[in-house]
């Protein structure tokens, strides 16, 4: 294998585990705002704070990605 296909091997992986990274700090980020906002908020603050999230973390990157 020459070296430009090793290296962009190399980038490839890099790239797999940096998104499965960022997928696992998501799934944390959303359980501790679960949590958190039950809690302290019940279930009516609870509810805000997670449209809220869902909306940071979930459709304004989509919308990004479309532009």
């Amino acid at each position: 294998m020459c070296w430009g296909a090793k290296m962009m091997m190399h980038a490839c992986i890099l790239a797999l585990f940096l998104r499965l990274l960022f997928l696992l700090f998501k799934a944390c980020l959303v359980l501790c705002f679960f949590f958190l906002c039950i809690s302290l908020l019940g279930p009516v603050g609870f509810a805000f704070v997670f449209v809220v999230e869902h909306t940071i973390l979930y459709i304004i990157p989509d919308c990004a990605d479309a532009v």
